[in-house]
């Protein structure tokens, strides 16, 4: 017997664990959360909804009654929806069914850096492509992707953490143009108004990820969920784990897509708040915004963004620091929170300027 533990796989032991970089302080505009957090009533649904839960009984293995809610919504069949704890999740289950040793998986960067490690995880190799100068997806990215070998595509639109999103013909482009499996992440998708569900129809390699944590307030709950071809849906279900998403979130989250009014309410505040707080912005000295069509604003310091970071969080405000990431030098990023923890933001930038 040896005091020694056994190693890790060699491809484990290279990865960089996910860093949030919480910290606690006063005002949390580092997460991309929904900042309103649920409205009164909604939240009183939900409380009451926990007392008619039978908490002792396994989920609905299926989420059949909330996929029913989904496909509905998006005028999709059932068949064609899956549902996963967290968008994370149903990424890693996508690189489950269709990565592994010897395939690829491709994404553009700078963005979600999930998808990275989600394929070190599954032991499939990535590419990471260049996004342009604006950060969005070059015109000519399907060659760069066959070139590239890849077998999956992971587009974020809106992107995390530019905020721009890919318009209908740029998507077309690349389900057109790539032999793999595409998949537009949508979790901003709510804030921007474009989405890739419309083309699901058209292009059988095509899925869409949305998520319940962004515009539905609830993070908390990790609800997520895939449109896909139905033949895509059926290799996700070999690979997901059984009763992955629990009684009460599929219960919550069934709930807000029955009466999503005042969420869109909600959604449209954040979007006017957006446009304010970009305009503050636009008004400072030193900073540079990106365009954003999600729920946050890419920034960009004239001197370190580390030092503004750290005055930020002197000021009791967290926001995540880009600027070790490749293209991101400099960048922070905001996420677009309540008028006055946006008030607080422009303030104390201000001062910091």
């Amino acid at each position: 017997m040896t005091d020694e533990l056994i190693k890790p796989r060699p491809a484990v032991a290279a990865i960089e664990a996910y860093d949030p970089q919480h910290i606690e302080v006063g005002i949390n505009l580092s997460a991309n959360e929904n900042s309103y957090g649920l409205p009164d009533d909604a939240r009183a649904k939900l409380t009451a909804l926990v007392k008619t839960l039978e908490l002792n009984r396994y989920p609905d293995p299926g989420a059949v009654e909330l996929r029913r809610a989904i496909a509905a919504r998006h005028g999709v069949g059932v068949e064609n929806v899956i549902i996963g704890n967290g968008g994370d999740e149903l990424i890693q289950a996508l690189l489950l069914a269709y990565g592994g040793p010897g395939r690829t998986a491709v994404t553009f960067g700078p963005t979600f850096s999930m998808y990275g490690i989600l394929s070190a995880v599954t032991a499939t190799g990535f590419a990471d492509l260049p996004r342009d100068a604006l950060f969005d997806v070059p015109a000519d990215a399907s060659a760069a992707v066959e070139a590239a070998g890849g077998d999956i595509v992971f587009a974020c639109s809106p992107n995390n953490p530019s905020g721009n999103a890919m318009d209908e013909a740029a998507i077309r482009a690349l389900a057109t143009g790539v032999a793999g499996l595409v998949v537009i992440d949508e979790a901003y998708q709510e804030f921007s108004g474009t989405t890739g569900v419309e083309l699901l129809g058209d292009y059988r390699n095509l899925a869409v990820l949305r998520t319940f944590s962004k515009a539905f307030s609830l993070a908390g709950l990790r609800v997520g969920y895939l449109l896909a071809d139905a033949e895509v849906a059926r290799n996700i279900n070999k690979v997901r784990l059984p009763y992955n998403v629990n009684v009460f979130s599929q219960a919550a989250a069934g709930a807000l897509l029955a009466e999503p009014g005042p969420l869109e309410e909600i959604i449209a505040d954040i979007v006017r708040e957006r446009g304010r707080l970009a305009r503050a912005l636009a008004g400072l000295d030193g900073f540079t915004t990106y365009p954003s069509a999600a729920n946050f604003l890419l920034v960009r310091c004239s001197r370190s963004a580390d030092e503004v970071w750290r005055g930020l969080i002197e000021a009791g405000i967290l926001v995540r620091n880009l600027s070790f990431a490749p293209g991101l030098k400099g960048c922070l990023r905001i996420t677009v929170g309540t008028p006055g923890q946006n008030d607080s933001v422009i303030e104390a930038l201000g001062r910091l300027a």
